[in-house]
């Protein structure tokens, strides 16, 4: 019980937590998902006790500033996690923004592409209907490549608009959680 009335408060401080800007990377449709329909949709996920977001079609950053006075230069992309089906985007997106924030550093997390899910429960319908490897090959071969690009084009914003957030262009750095780890680690061997 204490551990629900922590996490919930934990949520609560990251939907109050304020965020400046929600950037779209792409001006039109993101390349490679041009003939994609469908529309992002947000749950909270009950066995996790987290919200989560699913289909996403349009890759943004959500930019979190630290408070006046305590920049310190430094910027970092978050990419959450969720097996390329949903994202995590409190647990392992605004909490953290919000972690860094308190040290000085400029945060944006990326919701990025991933895989079409089909009911109100992506998680679920994931991890309840024990998805074969090769099914889960093929995601990843399919879809991690987009994520991977949505990745590129954060830090390409990021390193862009340095001057407009006050980070040093040679200060950005990008973490990622599970499939957002995939997402790391492609942009830093694609960079």
């Amino acid at each position: 019980m204490i551990r629900r009335i922590f996490l919930l408060l934990l949520t609560m401080a990251a939907i109050q937590l304020q965020a400046q800007d929600v950037i779209r990377l792409y001006s039109g449709k993101a390349p490679g998902s041009e003939k994609w329909d469908w529309q992002e949709g947000e749950y909270y996920q009950q066995m996790t006790k987290q919200r989560m977001v699913y289909n996403v079609v349009d890759p943004t950053l959500t930019v979190f500033k630290p408070a006046a006075g305590t920049a310190n230069g430094t910027a970092v992309v978050i990419a959450p996690g969720g097996g390329w089906h949903v994202l995590s985007i409190d647990y392992e997106g605004n909490l953290v923004a919000k972690w860094l924030t308190e040290r000085g550093v400029t945060a944006f997390v990326l919701k990025y592409r991933m895989a079409r899910t089909f009911t109100k429960d992506p998680f679920l319908e994931l991890f309840g209907g024990q998805k074969s490897q090769s099914y889960m090959d093929s995601v990843i071969t399919n879809i991690g490549g987009m994520g991977i690009a949505d990745g590129l084009e954060a830090v390409r914003y990021v390193r862009s608009n340095a001057g407009k957030y006050g980070i040093d262009p040679k200060k950005i750095g990008f973490m990622g959680f599970s499939a957002g780890g995939h997402v790391t680690l492609g942009v830093a061997t694609k960079y």
